[in-house]
Protein backbone atom coordinates (compact mmCIF):
# COMPACT_ATOMS: atom_id res chain seq x y z
CA UNK A 1 0.00 0.00 0.00
CA UNK A 2 3.07 2.27 0.93
CA UNK A 3 4.83 1.82 -2.76
CA UNK A 4 1.40 2.53 -4.17
CA UNK A 5 0.75 5.54 -2.24
CA UNK A 6 4.19 6.58 -3.21
CA UNK A 7 3.77 5.85 -6.53
CA UNK A 8 0.46 7.79 -6.54
CA UNK A 9 -1.58 5.07 -7.79
CA UNK A 10 -4.49 5.47 -6.10
CA UNK A 11 -6.70 2.51 -7.34
CA UNK A 12 -4.02 0.30 -5.89
CA UNK A 13 -3.68 2.54 -2.82
CA UNK A 14 -7.14 1.87 -2.32
CA UNK A 15 -7.38 -1.52 -3.04
CA UNK A 16 -4.62 -2.78 -0.23
CA UNK A 17 -6.15 -0.93 1.88
CA UNK A 18 -9.21 -2.63 2.08
CA UNK A 19 -6.98 -5.59 2.78
CA UNK A 20 -6.11 -4.33 6.19
CA UNK A 21 -10.22 -3.74 7.03
CA UNK A 22 -11.75 -6.96 8.74
CA UNK A 23 -15.88 -6.04 8.42
CA UNK A 24 -16.89 -7.83 11.95
CA UNK A 25 -21.13 -8.66 12.26
CA UNK A 26 -21.03 -5.81 14.08
CA UNK A 27 -19.79 -3.52 11.89
CA UNK A 28 -22.48 -4.76 9.58
CA UNK A 29 -25.47 -4.53 12.50
CA UNK A 30 -24.33 -0.73 13.27
CA UNK A 31 -24.30 0.03 9.58
CA UNK A 32 -27.67 -1.51 8.73
CA UNK A 33 -29.14 1.03 11.95
CA UNK A 34 -27.22 4.07 11.08
CA UNK A 35 -28.52 3.87 7.62
CA UNK A 36 -31.97 2.76 8.33
CA UNK A 37 -31.89 6.14 10.41
CA UNK A 38 -30.28 8.00 8.02
CA UNK A 39 -33.55 7.48 6.07
CA UNK A 40 -31.25 5.62 3.32
CA UNK A 41 -33.21 2.14 1.93
CA UNK A 42 -30.45 -0.77 1.84
CA UNK A 43 -30.88 -4.43 0.40
CA UNK A 44 -28.44 -7.25 1.91
CA UNK A 45 -26.40 -9.28 -0.85
CA UNK A 46 -26.72 -13.48 -0.51
CA UNK A 47 -22.93 -13.42 -1.47
CA UNK A 48 -21.34 -10.89 -3.63
CA UNK A 49 -22.27 -7.21 -3.26
CA UNK A 50 -21.62 -6.48 -7.14
CA UNK A 51 -23.48 -9.06 -8.04
CA UNK A 52 -27.19 -7.86 -6.40
CA UNK A 53 -25.71 -4.53 -7.41
CA UNK A 54 -26.14 -5.15 -10.86
CA UNK A 55 -29.02 -6.99 -10.38
CA UNK A 56 -30.42 -4.08 -8.88
CA UNK A 57 -29.35 -2.10 -11.82
CA UNK A 58 -30.65 -4.36 -14.70
CA UNK A 59 -34.04 -4.73 -12.73
CA UNK A 60 -34.41 -0.89 -12.77
CA UNK A 61 -34.21 -0.80 -9.00
CA UNK A 62 -31.31 2.13 -9.31
CA UNK A 63 -29.75 4.21 -12.03
CA UNK A 64 -26.34 2.21 -11.54
CA UNK A 65 -23.96 0.24 -9.36
CA UNK A 66 -21.45 2.67 -7.67
CA UNK A 67 -18.07 0.71 -6.81
CA UNK A 68 -13.98 0.35 -7.03
CA UNK A 69 -14.65 -3.10 -8.32
CA UNK A 70 -14.81 -4.02 -12.13
CA UNK A 71 -16.27 -7.30 -11.54
CA UNK A 72 -19.91 -5.34 -11.55
CA UNK A 73 -19.22 -5.09 -15.08
CA UNK A 74 -19.21 -8.53 -15.59
CA UNK A 75 -21.75 -9.45 -13.31
CA UNK A 76 -23.76 -7.42 -16.20
CA UNK A 77 -24.63 -4.01 -14.56
CA UNK A 78 -25.75 -1.94 -17.44
CA UNK A 79 -23.92 1.35 -15.95
CA UNK A 80 -21.25 1.23 -13.55
CA UNK A 81 -19.87 4.80 -11.91
CA UNK A 82 -16.37 4.85 -10.23
CA UNK A 83 -14.95 7.49 -7.78
CA UNK A 84 -17.96 8.27 -6.26
CA UNK A 85 -16.40 8.11 -2.79
CA UNK A 86 -14.32 10.84 -3.58
CA UNK A 87 -14.84 13.74 -1.07
CA UNK A 88 -15.84 16.83 -3.02
CA UNK A 89 -12.53 18.52 -1.77
CA UNK A 90 -10.16 16.10 -3.63
CA UNK A 91 -11.80 17.41 -6.81
CA UNK A 92 -11.34 13.78 -8.97
CA UNK A 93 -14.13 12.94 -11.52
CA UNK A 94 -16.53 10.33 -11.48
CA UNK A 95 -16.22 8.50 -14.21
CA UNK A 96 -19.45 6.07 -15.98
CA UNK A 97 -18.62 3.25 -18.16
CA UNK A 98 -21.73 1.92 -20.16
CA UNK A 99 -21.57 -2.19 -20.67
CA UNK A 100 -23.32 -2.23 -24.11
CA UNK A 101 -21.21 0.37 -25.29
CA UNK A 102 -18.11 -1.00 -24.23
CA UNK A 103 -19.25 -4.17 -25.69
CA UNK A 104 -19.57 -2.86 -29.20
CA UNK A 105 -16.30 -0.96 -28.49
CA UNK A 106 -14.47 -4.14 -27.91
CA UNK A 107 -16.95 -5.97 -30.57
CA UNK A 108 -17.35 -8.69 -28.06
CA UNK A 109 -19.99 -10.75 -26.88
CA UNK A 110 -21.41 -10.58 -23.35
CA UNK A 111 -19.89 -14.35 -22.93
CA UNK A 112 -16.39 -13.52 -24.53
CA UNK A 113 -16.19 -10.19 -22.51
CA UNK A 114 -16.73 -12.58 -19.20
CA UNK A 115 -13.89 -14.80 -20.42
CA UNK A 116 -11.91 -11.93 -21.03
CA UNK A 117 -12.09 -10.94 -17.67
CA UNK A 118 -11.05 -13.93 -16.16
CA UNK A 119 -8.21 -14.25 -17.80
CA UNK A 120 -6.89 -10.71 -16.98
CA UNK A 121 -7.18 -12.27 -13.53
CA UNK A 122 -10.32 -12.03 -11.00
CA UNK A 123 -11.01 -13.04 -7.18
CA UNK A 124 -11.63 -16.47 -8.30
CA UNK A 125 -8.85 -17.90 -10.13
CA UNK A 126 -5.32 -18.22 -10.68
CA UNK A 127 -3.45 -16.38 -13.58
CA UNK A 128 -2.08 -17.69 -16.58
CA UNK A 129 1.80 -16.52 -16.25
CA UNK A 130 2.49 -13.60 -19.26
CA UNK A 131 -1.22 -13.25 -20.08
CA UNK A 132 -2.65 -9.43 -18.78
CA UNK A 133 -5.50 -7.54 -20.04
CA UNK A 134 -3.78 -6.70 -23.48
CA UNK A 135 -3.11 -10.54 -24.56
CA UNK A 136 -6.10 -11.42 -23.04
CA UNK A 137 -8.11 -9.31 -25.32
CA UNK A 138 -6.04 -10.13 -28.26
CA UNK A 139 -6.25 -14.24 -27.79
CA UNK A 140 -10.52 -14.14 -26.82
CA UNK A 141 -10.59 -11.51 -29.86
CA UNK A 142 -9.17 -14.57 -31.80
CA UNK A 143 -9.81 -17.85 -30.35
CA UNK A 144 -13.74 -16.96 -28.68
CA UNK A 145 -12.91 -18.78 -25.39
CA UNK A 146 -10.47 -20.01 -22.67
CA UNK A 147 -11.32 -23.31 -24.19
CA UNK A 148 -9.57 -22.93 -27.88
CA UNK A 149 -7.26 -20.62 -26.36
CA UNK A 150 -5.54 -22.64 -23.95
CA UNK A 151 -5.74 -25.13 -27.25
CA UNK A 152 -3.79 -22.76 -28.87
CA UNK A 153 -1.41 -21.45 -26.37
CA UNK A 154 2.25 -21.75 -26.46
CA UNK A 155 2.96 -23.15 -23.23
CA UNK A 156 6.15 -22.76 -23.46
CA UNK A 157 5.56 -18.76 -23.21
CA UNK A 158 2.68 -19.30 -21.09
CA UNK A 159 2.47 -21.71 -18.71
CA UNK A 160 -1.24 -22.71 -17.61
CA UNK A 161 -1.29 -23.69 -13.32
CA UNK A 162 -3.19 -27.15 -12.97
CA UNK A 163 -5.59 -25.73 -10.30
CA UNK A 164 -6.75 -23.00 -13.45
CA UNK A 165 -8.85 -25.18 -15.55
CA UNK A 166 -11.35 -25.69 -12.15
CA UNK A 167 -11.37 -22.34 -11.12
CA UNK A 168 -11.99 -20.45 -14.64
CA UNK A 169 -15.27 -22.86 -15.17
CA UNK A 170 -16.49 -21.93 -11.89
CA UNK A 171 -15.75 -18.61 -11.63
CA UNK A 172 -17.92 -18.18 -15.83
CA UNK A 173 -20.75 -20.17 -13.67
CA UNK A 174 -20.33 -17.38 -10.71
CA UNK A 175 -20.63 -14.57 -13.01
CA UNK A 176 -23.27 -15.65 -15.43
CA UNK A 177 -25.34 -17.68 -13.11
CA UNK A 178 -24.77 -15.45 -9.92
CA UNK A 179 -26.41 -16.04 -6.55
CA UNK A 180 -27.86 -12.68 -5.81
CA UNK A 181 -31.02 -11.34 -3.70
CA UNK A 182 -34.56 -11.55 -5.09
CA UNK A 183 -35.17 -7.91 -5.83
CA UNK A 184 -38.31 -8.48 -7.90
CA UNK A 185 -40.54 -6.87 -4.89
CA UNK A 186 -38.12 -4.73 -3.20
CA UNK A 187 -39.04 -0.81 -3.33
CA UNK A 188 -36.30 1.50 -2.72
CA UNK A 189 -37.96 4.11 -0.49
CA UNK A 190 -35.99 6.99 1.11
CA UNK A 191 -37.03 8.44 3.93
CA UNK A 192 -36.71 11.42 6.66
CA UNK A 193 -33.48 10.95 8.72
CA UNK A 194 -34.28 10.83 12.40
CA UNK A 195 -32.51 13.40 14.04
CA UNK A 196 -32.88 11.83 17.52
CA UNK A 197 -32.25 8.35 16.77
CA UNK A 198 -29.07 9.53 14.89
CA UNK A 199 -27.91 11.85 17.86
CA UNK A 200 -28.74 8.87 20.49
CA UNK A 201 -26.81 6.52 18.35
CA UNK A 202 -23.89 7.88 17.06
CA UNK A 203 -23.28 10.69 20.03
CA UNK A 204 -24.45 8.65 23.25
CA UNK A 205 -23.26 5.38 22.03
CA UNK A 206 -20.74 5.74 19.76
CA UNK A 207 -19.36 9.39 21.15
CA UNK A 208 -19.65 11.63 17.78
CA UNK A 209 -19.49 15.13 17.89
CA UNK A 210 -22.88 16.34 18.19
CA UNK A 211 -22.75 19.40 16.22
CA UNK A 212 -20.70 17.16 13.57
CA UNK A 213 -24.18 15.33 13.52
CA UNK A 214 -26.42 17.91 13.71
CA UNK A 215 -24.88 19.18 10.41
CA UNK A 216 -24.93 16.13 8.54
CA UNK A 217 -28.19 15.98 9.14
CA UNK A 218 -29.23 19.46 7.74
CA UNK A 219 -27.29 18.53 4.96
CA UNK A 220 -29.65 15.38 4.39
CA UNK A 221 -32.42 16.89 4.27
CA UNK A 222 -31.50 19.76 1.52
CA UNK A 223 -29.98 16.78 -0.56
CA UNK A 224 -33.36 14.91 0.30
CA UNK A 225 -35.46 18.13 -0.30
CA UNK A 226 -34.08 18.54 -4.39
CA UNK A 227 -36.08 17.28 -6.87
CA UNK A 228 -33.51 14.25 -8.66
CA UNK A 229 -34.42 15.44 -12.27
CA UNK A 230 -35.46 18.47 -14.52
CA UNK A 231 -37.41 18.53 -17.31
CA UNK A 232 -35.58 19.59 -20.48
CA UNK A 233 -37.85 22.35 -21.29
CA UNK A 234 -37.01 24.10 -17.37
CA UNK A 235 -33.35 24.71 -18.36
CA UNK A 236 -34.63 27.33 -21.36
CA UNK A 237 -37.33 30.11 -21.87
CA UNK A 238 -40.09 29.93 -23.85
CA UNK A 239 -40.48 33.55 -25.62
CA UNK A 240 -43.79 34.48 -27.42
CA UNK A 241 -42.97 34.24 -31.39
CA UNK A 242 -42.18 37.59 -32.79
CA UNK A 243 -45.02 38.90 -35.67
CA UNK A 244 -43.91 39.63 -38.86
CA UNK A 245 -43.64 43.82 -39.51
CA UNK A 246 -46.31 44.84 -41.97
CA UNK A 247 -44.17 47.04 -44.77
CA UNK A 248 -44.55 50.20 -45.19
CA UNK A 249 -46.20 51.50 -47.95
CA UNK A 250 -44.50 54.05 -49.74
CA UNK A 251 -45.45 57.97 -48.92
CA UNK A 252 -46.62 60.07 -51.59
CA UNK A 253 -44.75 63.97 -51.90
CA UNK A 254 -41.94 62.77 -50.96
CA UNK A 255 -40.55 65.88 -52.03
CA UNK A 256 -42.82 68.32 -49.34
CA UNK A 257 -41.79 65.54 -46.61
CA UNK A 258 -38.06 66.48 -46.96
CA UNK A 259 -39.22 70.27 -47.15
CA UNK A 260 -40.82 69.70 -44.28
CA UNK A 261 -38.41 67.92 -42.11
CA UNK A 262 -35.82 70.76 -43.69
CA UNK A 263 -37.77 73.29 -41.70
CA UNK A 264 -38.23 70.88 -38.71
CA UNK A 265 -34.03 70.67 -38.41
CA UNK A 266 -33.85 74.11 -39.35
CA UNK A 267 -36.30 75.23 -36.32
CA UNK A 268 -34.41 72.40 -34.06
CA UNK A 269 -31.12 74.22 -34.97
CA UNK A 270 -32.39 77.73 -34.44
CA UNK A 271 -33.63 76.44 -30.64
CA UNK A 272 -30.20 75.08 -29.71
CA UNK A 273 -28.91 78.28 -30.28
Amino acid sequence: MEEAKNADNAEDEAKYERRLVKVSPQHVADTKTLLTLMGVPWVEASCEAEATCAELTKQGKVWATATEDMDALTFGTPRLLRGLHHSEARKQPVRQFNLEKALDGLEMTMDQFIDMCICCGCDYTSSIRGIGPGRSLQFIRKHKTIETMIENLDTKKHKVPEDFAAEYKQARTMFTNADVTDVSNIKLKWTDPDEEGLIDFLCTQKEFNIDRVKKGVTRLRKAKGKSSQKRLDSFFKVKPSKKKKKVAKPVKGKGKKRKNSTKTAQKGKKRKI
